[in-house]
């Protein structure tokens, strides 16, 4: 946290390993405010408040958004940047 910015996610640039600030809006925090005493919350000084899903975990939500969706394509983490 920066008293300039106020509250923030602080995290190093993967390539160059510069550490980059980004605030954290007023509506993203009111919902962390709001479920901040729920069990999705957890606080760890390497994982942050919120639980980071794995990799199988992702591709399943991804095809219960496709089915859900009725998307004919696979969805992947790469058609996704790219729509």
């Amino acid at each position: 946290m920066d008293s300039e910015i106020g509250l923030c996610i602080n995290k190093k640039r993967q390539k160059t390993k510069v550490e980059a600030y980004m605030p954290i809006l007023e509506k993203p925090l009111a919902i962390l405010d709001k479920y901040k005493n729920s069990l999705l919350f957890y606080k760890n000084e390497s994982n942050g408040i919120l639980p980071i899903p794995g990799y199988p975990v992702y591709r399943n939500h991804l095809i219960r958004i496709q089915k859900i969706s009725k998307i004919e394509k696979d969805i992947r983490s790469h058609v996704g940047r790219h729509t």
